[in-house]
């Protein structure tokens, strides 16, 4: 599956966790700042690996592009994460899905959005071992020196919310 495995300017590669063991495996690739952006970064899930196998198959389609996979409530399900973005809005979704790979919704943007159209680049949505989940506010939304340096830092978190 990775034998026609090309890489970028700047790529690695990133592991997630399946529920039976095994690992999903995506490419992450960062490219350098070009107008004014500060990283521009994709992923793409390319293969899963079952545990104590030695061959990869190609990641289901529904393992979607620019997400972080996690497990969530005790091993009931997944949950897909959006990555942050270059120029991205400011509303990201969190879909669910089945051990299988059935979809099973989504948590609604509203729910942790800073509630502006555009926020430039923005950050991951992170989660926690415990299912909190995080979100640094991105550079747009926060105070900004005159010398054009961040001066604070804002985190937003929901504790256990998908616990």
């Amino acid at each position: 599956m990775l034998s026609s495995f090309v890489p970028g300017a700047s790529t690695w590669f990133e592991t997630g966790e399946l529920m039976n063991g095994g690992l999903a495996i995506r490419r992450r690739d960062y490219e350098a700042a070009t107008a004014g952006a500060t990283r521009v970064t994709s992923s793409q899930w390319l293969v899963t690996v079952d545990a104590l196998s030695t061959t990869s198959v190609s990641a289901p389609s529904w393992m979607q592009p620019d997400t972080d996979l996690q497990i969530v409530r005790g091993f009931g399900g997944y949950a897909l994460l959006p990555n942050g973005a270059h120029n991205g809005a400011c509303q990201a979704s969190v879909s669910f899905y089945s051990f299988d790979g059935n979809y099973c919704g989504q948590v609604s943007s509203q729910n942790f959005s800073p509630g502006t159209s555009n926020c430039g680049d923005t950050y991951d949505l992170r989660m926690g071992h415990d299912g909190t989940l995080m979100y640094r506010l991105p550079p747009s939304l926060e105070t900004v020196s005159a010398a054009g340096r961040d001066v604070t830092y804002s985190l937003r978190y929901w504790p256990r919310s998908l616990r």
